[in-house]
């Protein structure tokens, strides 16, 4: 009789653990949806900023501008010019750093 005992809180104890893992797991999820929630809010608001904004240009225009040439006076007081010189897409990068590179060896 006492081995059914222990086998009890034996299957007891995995059941706890069973559910702490699927609360675990809940957590994690729900967790990720309000942050993408989050994001997708902060997505918006800098469209609409940027909409708001009024450019000459494209968001990620001095990203893709070589290095050496003068950035536009318009952008010296634009409110998503960081945005906009930090949106660098790999290719555009490669490029820069091999106009870099040649501008260097002349």
């Amino acid at each position: 009789m006492a081995e059914y005992g222990s086998l009890f809180w034996i299957i007891l104890f995995v059941l706890a653990l069973i559910t702490i893992c699927l609360f675990l797991i809940v957590y994690t999820i729900i967790k990720g949806e309000k942050e993408r929630e989050k994001l997708h809010a902060m997505r918006i608001a800098e469209a609409e900023k940027i909409k708001a904004h009024k450019c000459p240009h494209f968001l990620g225009y001095l990203a893709e501008q070589p290095r050496h040439n003068p950035i536009p006076e318009e952008c010296f007081c634009c409110i998503v010019a960081m945005d906009c010189i930090t949106m660098v897409s790999a290719d555009t990068n490669n490029q820069a750093n091999r106009e870099d590179k040649e501008a260097h060896k002349n």
